[in-house]
């Protein structure tokens, strides 16, 4: 079984860190998981600030990553919050080879 949409610490609306949500994933029986953590620029909350510092996070992947080998795949992706008008910013990210998810949490 997998999860590949799941949120850690780098994402605005979670608190838990990765390596406690890969302890969880193992115990639950899942062979992979994904995290795909918020970027969404001009998210229309301003006390909410969805953005990942990307270096941190591939640090921390990687970490979790190299923790859990043998016992469970774990791969990078991030969750982008999509509008017209971020397109552009967005490429920039989408080089890396990760999972990407667009996703449309707000509109008029």
């Amino acid at each position: 079984m997998h999860d590949f949409h799941m949120h850690s610490t780098f994402s605005a609306d979670c608190d838990a860190p990765m390596e406690k949500m890969a302890d969880a994933a193992v115990r639950k029986g899942l062979t992979s998981i994904c995290f795909t953590d918020h970027i969404d620029y001009d998210y229309p909350d301003p006390s909410i600030v969805f953005d990942v510092n990307l270096d941190e996070y591939a640090k921390a992947h990687k970490a979790v990553h190299d923790q859990f080998s043998g016992k469970l795949d774990i791969r990078k992706g991030i969750e982008l919050g999509i509008q017209p008008h971020l397109v552009k910013p967005y490429n920039e990210l989408t080089k890396e080879q990760i999972l990407i998810y667009y996703s449309l949490h707000a509109f008029n």
